[in-house]
């Protein structure tokens, strides 16, 4: 019977290493987790429109606690800063926060007045630059905390 024996050695991933951060673009441990909650409240308000608005919802299916959340959630990684990367992406946080919330009033506004021109047809959202904007946003966000590292991301701004 032959043993087999396995090497774990270099399996680590690169997020879990203790490497130490770049001064200028890591972010601290602080930072992180408020940062991923605010991350997953905004997606959370984005999707709640989204759903509203791709099933031809009334706007009363719209949850405005989920944005009050997210925004509670953005302050709460800005406090959290201690790094200039942490610092760098609570402001680009900010930013991302801000864009999707006008995205939303905007679809909201559209609702309310009865305007559906920008909400006909059966794939609507893929058509909207906006929302493709913030959809490569919040995954560059994704990347950039898994990576523990500050880098910007355009679509966000």
């Amino acid at each position: 019977m032959a043993l087999l024996f396995l090497s774990f050695q270099g399996l680590a991933s690169p997020m879990w290493q203790t490497s130490p951060q770049d001064p200028q673009t890591g972010l601290s441990k602080e930072f992180l987790q408020p940062a991923t909650s605010a991350l997953i409240a905004i997606h959370q308000a984005k999707q709640n429109i989204a759903n509203v608005i791709s099933k031809n919802l009334p706007i009363g299916y719209y949850d405005p606690s989920l944005a009050a959340q997210a925004y509670d959630q953005v302050r709460q990684s800005q406090i959290a800063a201690t790094t200039n990367g942490d610092h760098q992406a609570a402001t680009l946080l900010n930013s991302y926060f801000a864009k999707v919330k006008a995205w939303a009033d905007q679809y909201k506004a559209d609702r309310e007045s009865m305007n559906a021109s920008r909400t006909m047809g059966e794939d609507f959202l893929s058509d909207d630059t906006v929302w493709q904007a913030i959809q490569a946003c919040e995954k560059g966000f994704n990347e950039m905390l898994a990576s523990r590292a500050y880098k910007d991301i355009a679509e966000c701004k």
